[in-house]
């Protein structure tokens, strides 16, 4: 998704997660503080918090009847407050999936190269603690993979063994 993406009425998400992941990255790359008003496992509704209220930007996504999907069925209006760089809506979660490909690859993420890529990007402020989180867990599951892989390798060996005697 890039700043200029616009959503439209009538726009479809698979999941209600998705609309939310969705917003959520429009939110952060635009520098806008939205909250979930109204939000069930059936719809959600997202307003603006900038301003104290005052920007009447409102996003209301619903399950399609029938279908297993969610439409867009009312956008109102364009932001009318100013920048949010908060980072209240990067979460711990939220940064792991931006760090984790770089992880995987090999490249050794300080916290410091972490907070720094977020802010060059998202231009949000995200705290230490979030942080490193984000790193820990995003190690946990990429070095755990490949723990996990080292575990069967026993139970690999066994069977070369079954299946070709005398390797």
């Amino acid at each position: 998704m890039c700043r200029e993406y616009e959503f439209k009425v009538g726009l479809e998400f698979k999941t209600l997660s998705q609309f939310k992941d969705a917003i959520k990255e429009h939110a952060l790359l635009n520098r806008r503080d939205v909250r979930y008003k109204k939000n069930d496992k059936l719809r959600c509704r997202v307003v603006c918090k900038g301003q104290k209220g005052k920007c009447k930007w409102i996003c209301f996504a619903s399950k399609v009847g029938g279908f297993d999907c969610f439409r867009i069925k009312t956008l109102k209006g364009k932001h009318t407050c100013g920048r949010s760089y908060s980072g209240r809506l990067a979460s711990s979660e939220w940064i792991l999936k931006k760090i984790i490909n770089n992880i995987s690859c090999g490249e050794e993420m300080r916290l410091a190269t972490v907070i720094q890529t977020i802010q060059d990007k998202y231009m949000a402020n995200v705290s230490v603690g979030k942080t490193y989180w984000a790193r820990r867990n995003a190690m946990e599951e990429v070095h755990g993979r490949a723990i996990q892989q080292y575990a069967k390798l026993r139970d690999y060996c066994v069977e070369i063994l079954r299946a070709n005697p005398g390797s």
